[in-house]
């Protein structure tokens, strides 16, 4: 495939998070899904997780090397495994960037690209709130600062909290249609509960109440928490992102309803946007777009505000989408405040 130049400063080794490195790479999973157009740019390198250039054994012993049972019985020293993470680095006369993307990465490895490769910028990405990366105690807002030449945030809010630069989420478009191997549906919702079960399904009993079929999957609750409903479906993992998006392509609407504290925009709405679905959320981040303008965006304070007839009395969807959540606009990003920022 010829790669497309966009005259990149900077070679960009990207290591993205992919859940299935265990096995052979799954490019239908979230984060390879998301990051896909940028594998058409030249001096661009997408690294889906750990070990993405060798066998199949040692990347699940890899995996088994860094679970938390094994740790918990013998500390296995992870400094072994720098120079396997990734090998196929390319020949190149740019300096190298390394984005890391990868939560699951020790920060420790930053610092052996740094030595392996001097020169090179080091760069990480949050694409969740900060608060969630500030769980692991390596991730201290000193250590980030220290290690990295330039932090983004998906998130407004933690971008001016912690003074580092904002980026608009990203997700690459696939081509899907209507299929019969997933449920036709009025309103479809996919996530986590968090701290949003019962507005979720206090939403669900309103779309169900006015004769709405409701398609909704939840993730990740104990089963003493759960609200059952019959058509909320609660699962203990992610349902495979390609399905997930099958299932929203089945559905007229998507609904979303944000967790406390975050103002960036959401997958859902971005989903929305680039398959043409009608989108209901609480995230008053979307009133500022040029989508909310279609009308195809309902934006609700309370649950009890949304107008159900909002989604039967649509016959037609259309955002004019043209790529503007593709990710060569973060590597493009990353590369122009690098090249500012240090003048190489």
């Amino acid at each position: 495939m010829d790669k497309i130049d966009y005259n990149l400063h900077y070679n960009i080794i990207y290591f993205n998070t992919n859940y299935e490195f265990r096995g052979k790479q799954n490019r239908d999973e979230y984060n390879a899904i998301c990051m896909r157009d940028a594998e058409t740019m030249k001096d661009v390198t997408i690294v889906q997780g750990p070990m993405s250039d060798s066998s199949d054994f040692l990347r699940k012993l890899y995996f088994y090397a860094h679970s938390a049972k094994l740790n918990r019985i013998i500390k296995m020293p992870e400094q072994i495994w720098f120079p396997l993470i990734y090998r196929s680095f390319p020949k190149t006369n740019k300096p190298f960037c390394f984005v890391l993307a990868d939560n699951g990465i020790s920060l420790k490895y930053a610092g052996y690209l740094r030595n392996r490769f001097p020169g090179c910028r080091l760069v990480k990405t949050h694409r969740d709130l900060l608060k969630w990366s500030h769980l692991n105690p390596e991730h201290t807002e000193e250590n980030l600062n220290r290690i990295f030449d330039l932090r983004l945030a998906y998130d407004p809010n933690d971008a001016e909290k912690y003074g580092i630069s904002h980026f608009d989420e990203i997700e690459s478009k696939i081509d899907l249609e209507i299929s019969d191997n997933y449920p036709l549906s009025d309103v479809f919702f996919a996530g986590q509960a968090k701290d949003r079960l019962e507005k979720i399904v206090e939403a669900y009993d309103l779309f169900t109440s006015k004769g709405l079929k409701c398609d909704f999957v939840i993730v990740h609750i104990a089963p003493e928490k759960r609200i059952h409903r019959e058509g909320i479906v609660y699962l203990d993992k992610f349902m495979p992102y390609k399905e997930m998006l099958e299932r929203s392509v089945n559905s007229r609407c998507m609904f979303d309803v944000n967790q406390g504290g975050a103002v960036g925009y959401t997958s859902r709405f971005l989903e929305a946007v680039m398959y043409n679905k009608l989108f209901i959320t609480d995230n008053p981040a979307v009133k500022e777009t040029k989508y909310f303008k279609t009308g195809n965006i309902l934006f609700f304070d309370k649950v009890s505000e949304i107008d159900p007839t909002f989604i039967s009395s649509k016959t037609s969807v259309e955002y004019n989408y043209t790529g503007e959540f593709s990710p060569i606009h973060l590597i493009k990003q990353i590369d122009d405040e690098l090249t500012k920022k240090f003048n190489d």
